[in-house]
Parts: structure tokens; sequence; C-alpha cells
């Protein structure tokens, strides 16, 4: 009798022919795995964050690969205009750097990468439309195979199972004995086996055995002891083999009405502080008794003599006095963190149990941060629903000072999405923003912290500032001197010179690069006088030297001072990059690499700029910095036009092209995008320049039709 192929090797004979295999029901726990194929096995949790299962096949991937996971996962900057003058126009979405790693690991292996989702009946939406959209056009970069598991599939699961066996052929299905899951009854297990089955209920999928001992107050090996024999009696414990464990839903659910009500409201808020908590503390500069800083000179002085005088009026500039350091303030402007997404904080997960427990509040502002970590992932549509999520529970609060402040956190976060963000319809555009923004500006007052003033005079500078009109931007420079100027009374010295680097931004849009440079030099004074004792001072006197070494390439210095500017500009370019050298942010290093090749580009030291240019390259490619890269091959390729090469140039392009289109890099392309279109507004291209050229666009335009197409904020 011939022998059917178990749903095994059903799976790996579908995987030969396809880049993605259903199965409806579960795999084995013991995986048989053929020569050649090495397996990445994930499981998806109905409570985790959108894209979670990502994020976890992302950090085994990067794990795998030797690497860090928590550098792939870096908070990104805020869009400030300080950034955007730095040439940070936009950071590479969290999801671009999951998906790059997940490349790497591909083109790295010897073997054929094969990502297994289990329980994939509860994927939540965005991974499903994800999932759905990249594996249809063959751009995922690893083989999928997906088990439902035992529940039934969501609306999700359903969709994508829907377009994908259209597409590459019907799930899998074994036939199964007759019979149910095995269960048992709470009634029949030990006391102490009974409670920790209780805490698993209330703490939901994926909890691992340290936060089940928590919760119990027993030491973790008791915790995996209880489970062990919670499963020999027949009860449903689903052990995903990474830590984490779960109980069918509606198991679940059973169990957990069977807790007293207060037990259930202590675990609830134990639970929710877990996750609240990020997985790693801030990552600081040595303490100074440790390590000292080293504080570069870097010139001072001298612009005004380089540019031509303001074309307009305008008023004078606010600038904080440089006075003692004050102890830094609780509320003060959080410095750089690096924390895994893996994710770092739960924020919508620690809402759900602050909201069973009682916690409106807490649960409204929870889940802001959720909508924040969602925005950060490109996720702005739900991003907007956590944030009317957040609205419900807040208007369900009595009037007072609590729903005053959470009305105003609520208000700078819809606007700073809608401005941010991105999608159909008129939710996220500029006048939507501006509203939401303008209203939160209505609420400040004297209990208003720190952080959040200075948050929302970077959202709204923003906002005023793409609008571009000169009412605006005059709007803008306003609001950025009150704020300055309140952090600056809360002892907020660092806070209130960052929002002076904005102010400069603005300055540089107006036309007036003499206030500017004024007042960068201002804010670099105060940062130095700081960086011994403060590490964010730190990172500010480093990207002010940046900003400084910038100026030039924004505003055109004085007939006859090009050189003088230039050389100027060159200085703090060296001393920036010295400085994230000794901070250990390679990256910026070399950020900042690329702005001094540049300005020896408008110096004519044209061999020594695509020397250095080239070496960056290589870098940069080794760093996986995508969005450095294509910032480095712009500069690359008028290195080349200048040197009568627009053919290489073409090439260096359609190279960095076909780079981001591989790492699935929207960004990337689009600066791409930007330095296709100079190259053709440039005159005199030689003919088979121009053909190669419209040869580029048409890749380009392929690519991102594949990839997808991002629109960059403007410069200042």
């Amino acid at each position: 009798m011939k022998r059917h192929p178990s749903i095994v090797e059903a799976l790996w004979q579908r995987l030969r022919e396809e880049p993605v295999c259903l199965v409806q029901g579960p795999l084995p726990e013991e995986l048989e795995t053929p020569r050649g194929v090495a397996v990445l096995r994930v499981r998806c949790h109905p409570e985790g964050p959108p894209l979670g299962v990502l994020f976890e096949a992302a950090v085994r991937a990067a794990r795998a690969l030797g690497e860090d996971p928590d550098g792939l996962f870096e908070a990104p900057p805020s869009l400030s205009l300080r950034r955007r003058m730095a040439g940070q126009l936009h950071e590479a979405r969290v999801l671009e750097r999951v998906l790059g790693v997940l490349h790497a690991l591909s083109a790295r292996s010897t073997r054929a990468v094969v990502l297994v989702i289990e329980e994939a009946g509860r994927i939540d939406a965005a991974t499903a439309s994800l999932l759905v959209d990249l594996l249809r056009r063959r751009r995922f970069p690893l083989l999928v195979a997906m088990a439902r598991g035992e529940d039934p599939g969501n609306d999700a699961w359903d969709a994508l199972c829907e377009v994908l066996t259209a597409r590459f052929g019907p799930a899998l299905t074994e036939e199964r004995a007759a019979g149910r899951r095995p269960t048992a009854s709470l009634e029949g297990l030990p006391p102490e086996v009974r409670m920790t089955v209780r805490a698993l209920s209330v703490a939901g999928s994926g909890a691992d055995p340290a936060l089940l001992a928590r919760l119990r107050g027993v030491p973790e090996a008791r915790v995996l002891e209880h489970l062990q024999v919670a499963r020999d009696a027949g009860f449903p414990i689903e052990d995903g083999g990474d830590g984490g464990f779960a109980l069918p839903e509606t198991v679940r659910e059973a169990v957990r009405s069977t807790v007293l009500h207060s037990l259930a409201r202590r675990w609830n808020l134990e639970l929710a502080e877990h996750f609240a908590r990020p997985r790693k503390e801030p990552e600081r500069a040595p303490a100074p008794h440790a390590a000292p800083m080293k504080t570069h000179r870097a010139p001072s002085g001298g612009w005004a003599a380089v540019y031509p005088e303001a074309p307009r009026e305008a008023p004078p500039p606010a600038a904080p006095k440089p006075q003692a350091p004050p102890s830094p303030p609780p509320e003060a402007t959080p410095p750089r963190v690096r924390v895994s997404i893996a994710p770092p904080q739960e924020p919508e997960r620690a809402a759900a149990h602050l909201e069973a427990a009682g916690d409106h509040e807490g649960a409204a502002r929870s889940l802001l941060k959720a909508a924040v970590q969602q925005l950060g992932v490109g996720l702005s549509g739900e991003a907007l629903a956590t944030v009317d999520r957040a609205r419900e529970l807040l208007e369900a609060m009595p009037e007072g000072p609590a729903r005053r402040a959470l009305r105003l956190e609520l208000l700078v976060t819809d606007g700073r999405i809608r401005w941010a963000g991105a999608g159909p319809g008129d939710a996220f555009t500029l006048p939507r923003a501006l509203a939401s923004l303008r209203e939160a500006r209505d609420l400040l007052d004297d209990k208003t912290p720190a952080g959040l003033w200075s948050e929302l005079a970077v959202a709204l500078a923003g906002a005023l500032h793409d609008s571009g009109e000169l009412k605006a931007l005059e709007e803008a420079l306003v609001v950025l001197t009150d704020a300055s100027r309140r952090l600056g009374e809360l002892g907020d010295a660092v806070g209130a010179a960052c929002l002076l680097n904005d102010q400069a931004a603005v300055y540089v849009r107006l036309g007036d690069p003499v206030r500017a440079a004024y007042l960068l030099e201002q804010s670099r004074q105060v940062f130095s006088s700081r960086a011994s004792e403060d590490p964010r001072a730190q990172v500010e006197l480093a990207e002010t030297d940046h900003l400084l070494a910038r100026l030039p390439l924004h505003a055109a210095p004085r007939e006859g001072r090009e050189a003088k500017a230039l050389s100027l500009a060159r200085e703090h370019g060296v001393t920036a990059e010295e400085a994230w050298r000794l901070q250990g942010s390679p990256r910026e290093a070399l950020r900042v690499s690329t702005t001094i090749a540049r300005l020896d580009l408008r110096a004519g030291r044209l061999r020594h700029a695509e020397e250095r240019l080239r070496k960056v390259l290589e870098a940069q490619k080794a760093d996986g910095d995508m969005l450095g890269l294509a910032s480095t091959t712009a500069a690359l390729a008028e290195a080349l036009v200048a040197t009568d090469r627009a053919e290489d140039a073409v090439r260096c392009l359609s190279d960095s092209i076909a780079f981001n289109l591989e790492k699935a890099s929207p960004s990337g392309l689009a600066f791409n995008r930007q330095s296709v279109d100079a190259l053709g507004g440039r005159e005199a291209l030689p003919p088979g320049a121009q053909e190669a050229l419209r040869a580029l666009r048409a890749e380009l335009e392929a690519a991102e039709a594949i990839v997808g197409r991002v629109e960059l904020p403007g410069l200042p």
C-alpha cells in the first residue's frame, strides 16, 4: 500500500516549489528538518503588539548572525527640525530594519532559511497584511510556513488564507483521530499548582517563568515544575519552547473567572508595571570620574563675516544664559536610549492590565505610548485608532487636573501622528495636525512637565515649518522661543538649548544664516559646559557641531568668503566626527564623514572627497546603514559628475537602487529619487549619460512599485 506523506513531509515538498505553505492545524513539537534547511521558529501571541511575531523573528535572526538585536530597534530620534538640518531626513522605520536583518540572514546562510510561524490563527491584522503583500510579490526574504494551531483562525488568518491559497495552492491538512484536546479541572490540581495556572490565565499568552514567579512569589524553577505537573494532569499548557507559556483562549477565560477580583487586580497592576518598563536601562556615557569626556575645541565665531546681512527683519533669538550646571530635573527631556522592541515595552498590553485593574488614567497613558510605538513601525492608522481608544477612557474620567493633563498629552500624541504619519483620506494632513497641536498649546500651564513642553514645541514647529508660509515660520519661532524659555525656567538648560538649534533651522529656512549660526554657537556653549557630566549634552554637542558643519550646504556664504565658511564648517565636522567615535556611535560618525566629503567637494578637493566617500560607503555597507548609504551614494554621484564621469554616477546610483530594493527600503529609494532628480536637473549631460539616466528612472520606478514609495520631509 502506498504511504501518504505526513504533513511535515508535505510541508517541505511544498516549500521546494513555493515561497509559502499554510497548514490548517498544529505542527509537531519536534519538527524534523531536512538537510540544507535552517528553521527560525516563532509563534503568534494574541496579546502581543502589531508585527510582534516579525520582531521576534528579527531578534532571533540577529542572534544567529552574532549581532546585538537591540541595535535593530534603537528608538528613533524625533523628526525635529535640527535633525533634518543635520541630514537625518527620515530615520529608517523599525520595520525596514526588521526586514533588513532577515535579508542578511538569508544572504549569509549556506542553507535555505524557513520562518515557521506557529499559532498563526492568532495573527494580527498588520502582520497578515504585510506578509500577504510581500509574499504575493515574492519580496519576503525567507521561505515561510504558517501553521494555524489548534484554535480556529481569526479574521486576519482567514483573509490571509484566502489570498495566499489562491496564489500558492491549498493549505495542508491532516486527518486526526477524533477526540478533544485533553483538559483537566482546576480542582484536580494541587493548590500551589492551581494558583500558578491562575496566574498564567491573568498574565496571558507568552508569559515567561520569571514573570509568573514574580506574581506567585516563588522560585522560577518551582513555576516550571508547577506547569509540568499541570500538563501531566491533562491541563492544556502550551509551551512554545522559547520560555513563553499560554493557555487556549477558552480555557484561559474559564480559569481567569475563578480568580478573586482583589487578587486579579493586584496581579494586573504588577503585570502593567512589568510591561510598561523598558527591558534595558538608557545607555549612558561613562561617569566623569571613570573616563572623563574629552571636550574638543572647535572654531567659535566668524560666521557673521562669511554670510551676508539678513534679508528680513526678525525678532532677536532668545538664548538661555549659561549658568552653573543644575541637577538634571526629573521631567527633563530624556537621553537617547536603545531598547529592544521584542518588545522593549509592551504599553498596549500594560494598558489592558491597567484597565482590568480599574486604572483608566494609567491605561490611557499606556495606550498613548503604544500609539507612538505603532507610529515608529509605520502603522499610522493603527496609531490613530489607539489614540481613539485612549480618548474613550479619557471621556469616562471626571473633570479635573488629571483629565486636563491627560487631554494635553493625548492632543500632542494625536497631532504628532497626524504630522509624521501617512495614510488615505485627510487624517494625516498638516491642517489636522496643526488643529490638535494648537489645541494642546492652549492647555499648557505651570504644571506641564518639561518633556511635554519640548515634545509639543518640536511637533508644532515642525508642522508649521512644513506649511512653508512666512507667517507659519514666524509662528514656529514664537513656539520654539516660548518653549525654550520655559524649559530654562524649569531647570532643563540642555532641553532649552536643543530648541535653540530648532530655531536655527527655521532661520536657515527664512534665509538668515547669521542668526542661525549665532543660535548654534549659543547652544554649543551650553552643551560644552555640561558635557563632562551630562550624557545628553555630549550627544547634543556632537550634533550641534554637525549642524555648524552643514551650514554652508544650506545657505550660500558671502561672495569671496566661501573658502573661509567651508574651512570653519570642516573644522566643526572633524570635531563632530571624533566626538561620535569617542561616544561609540560609528554610524553617526560615518554620516558626519559624508558631510565633510560634501564640504571638500564644494572646496574643490574632488579627489579627497571621492576617496573619503568610497571608504564611508564600504563601512556603511558593513554596518547595514541603508539611509546613510543612500546619502553617501548621492554625494559620490555628485563627485563623479564633477569629474566628468556622469555615466559612472548613473551606475553608482543604479547599484544603490538595487541594494535598497533587495533590503526592501522605501526610505532608501526616496533618497535615490532625490539624487536621480538632482542628476537630471544638471545641464549638458553627455548623450550616453542621458540615455542611462532614463533607464535609471525606469529602474527606480520599478523598485518603488515593488517596495513602496514614501516622501521625505523637506529640509529647512
